[in-house]
């Protein structure tokens, strides 16, 4: 039988407990009209709660057999208590107080938080417990039961999806969660349709695991997880899994702390921690706690990161190069399995020293182009919203820049007048970074990198660029670009994406636009997500808006009038 970390042992039990009185008001300070707090039974517990069943199944009781008939002594079960209130940091008086019951009651893991002394239970051949001390340092308050994956690049499988959220949503809920752990620790994940290390299931009540391992229902235990090497993760399809939203449960949180589990990571003793038992609710742009890094660290080491040469440029004098030192890394990571992307400049060395002196920028003047083609008709090249807060959008050699969805006075006019120099025509996206405060225009294999002048609103080129990627990884031309809510930049090819690593310029391996973003056709032409959290992908002439976790709310829209300001009476060029 399987050995699995969340351990849900049924036991009946009788004796006396010290209950607080079931009557008046409840823990949300209404009461039921009959006296009974909301929730609560005439007994003073909460409704379905067994204290003793809780206590075992958490690790603060030893497990006694089932149907063994054998009681817990009032010594032990108030030992059990008070270790339960001092792993929450409650008054710790080994009585079942409101306090102590209405934690019993919240929404957690199905693993145990401790194996108490005296209980048989081994995990894969130790004891669960706090992590020991090392050479005489103080022990973190993650716990390492002793187990681990031998290897640190896997795989996994999602077998079946739960009705509450789409496809692509859910697969990059759990992308993101093995994320947080591969961005680290020196861990890859990959995610396959057949057999795989770590395999993703949504189910019901019993689910094969033993009556002892059955879920609960809405509340209580949310998920739990098998230690390495058996890599089962079971999420509870009673629950209502949302993404992106403070109702329902997160999926991304909840796996990531399974998928912890999956590592070979106990549950940690500090309650701002992802591995902390209890679910902490929806945080908007979650991080790992410190304590959650320094566990699986511990046991896969820190992240091993590549880092990219200096740029050089050749020169022909005694002191042979000029070098302008990389920017600080983002905080974004690669984590795919894919051989790192040689990056080499395209330009031909020169033959005199180059000085790099710093940039001097006149005010461009912008003249509007007779020749430009008519904004109502044609189709985008590539669209993004700079630090301006303004929407740029390029067809060919012209730009346009909208304030409020209204054309620019003296626009559009040539991309030589905005970029310095010019930005290559017929481009394939153009991206700018709120992490790093750079723009990125992608054209066949080649990228170019501009920084933004407030003073005159125009965009110059950064030294050493722009520069080849090359590798079988990278698509051999890019039809669009944009960044999501957190930073990441999607690079967009046919039907597939790719993530794109500012530091290194490189890109993970390619993913497809139907398992990812729900009713978003492939072959988008342009991309952008705005400040108003809305992605908007435009193909021909219309444009789709999209919202992560609900998909296509808004098309296929025609983009003339809300983009351009096309409508009747309107003069085409």
């Amino acid at each position: 039988m399987l050995r699995i970390c969340a351990i849900l042992c049924v036991i009946l039990v009788s004796g006396t407990l010290s209950m607080p009185p079931g009557r008046g008001d409840g823990p949300d300070g209404k009461d039921t009209g009959n006296g009974l707090r909301k929730g609560w039974g005439a007994d003073g517990l909460p409704i379905g709660l067994d204290p003793d069943n809780y206590l075992e199944k958490f690790g603060y009781l030893i497990r006694r057999g089932k149907g063994s008939g054998i009681q817990h002594s009032d010594e032990s079960r108030k030992a059990g208590i008070r270790q339960f209130q001092k792993r929450l940091k409650l008054k710790e008086t080994g009585v079942l107080n409101e306090e102590t019951l209405t934690w019993m009651t919240k929404p957690r893991c199905g693993m145990p938080d401790q194996v108490p002394d005296g209980s048989d239970l081994m995990l894969d051949g130790d004891e669960f417990g706090p992590a020991s001390d090392d050479a005489g340092q103080i022990a973190q308050s993650f716990s390492v039961p002793g187990s681990k994956w031998s290897k640190k690049s896997m795989t996994y499988r999602i077998h079946n999806f739960s009705p509450d959220l789409d496809q692509g949503t859910q697969r990059r809920a759990i992308w993101e969660a093995f994320k947080y752990w591969s961005d680290v620790a020196d861990l890859q994940f990959s995610e396959t349709t057949g057999e795989a290390d770590i395999n993703i299931k949504f189910t019901y009540s019993e689910h094969g695991d033993g009556s002892y391992n059955a879920f609960d229902g809405q509340g209580g235990v949310l998920a739990h997880a098998f230690f390495p090497e058996n890599g089962e993760t079971h999420f509870d399809e009673s629950e209502t899994w949302t993404d992106g939203e403070d109702r329902g449960t997160n999926l991304a949180i909840v796996a990531a702390h399974e998928l912890g589990h999956a590592l070979g990571l106990g549950h940690s003793e500090i309650g701002e921690a992802l591995m902390a038992p209890y679910y902490q609710g929806y945080i908007p742009n979650f991080q790992l706690h410190a304590d959650d890094i320094a566990g699986v660290q511990k046991l896969y080491g820190q992240k091993q990161e590549a880092t990219d040469p200096p740029l050089t440029t050749t020169t022909t004098t005694p002191s042979t190069t000029t070098t302008e030192e990389p920017e600080e890394p983002p905080t974004e990571k690669r984590t795919t399995k894919q051989p790192p992307i040689i990056v080499v400049a395209t330009e031909e060395p020169v033959t005199e020293s180059v000085v790099v002196e710093p940039t001097t920028i006149s005010t461009p003047t912008f003249t509007e182009d007779p020749s430009a083609p008519d904004e109502c008709t044609t189709k985008f090249d590539a669209v993004f919203q700079g630090p301006d807060y303004k929407i740029y959008i390029l067809k060919y050699k012209w730009v346009w820049r909208l304030k409020g969805m209204a054309i620019d006075e003296s626009f559009p006019t040539l991309t030589s007048n905005v970029f310095s120099p010019p930005v290559p025509t017929n481009i394939g996206g153009a991206v700018f970074s709120s992490r790093t405060g750079r723009l990125y225009f992608f054209k066949g294999k080649r990228v170019w990198r501009y920084q933004y002048h407030s003073g005159n609103s125009s965009f110059t080129l950064d030294f050493g660029f722009p520069m080849t990627v090359a590798g079988d990884v990278y698509p051999d031309h890019v039809d669009s670009a944009m960044t999501d809510r957190s930073g990441r930049i999607y690079l967009f090819r046919n039907d597939n994406f790719y993530l794109f690593s500012e530091y290194q310029l490189t890109v993970d391996a390619a993913r497809p636009i139907s398992g990812y973003f729900s009713g978003v056709p492939n072959g988008i032409e342009a991309a952008v997500t705005l400040r108003d959290g809305y992605t908007y992908f435009f193909k021909g002439t219309n444009y789709r808006k999209y919202l992560t976790g609900y998909g296509v709310v808004d098309g296929p829209v025609a983009k003339a009038g809300p983009w351009m300001g096309c409508g009747e009476g309107h003069q085409p060029k």
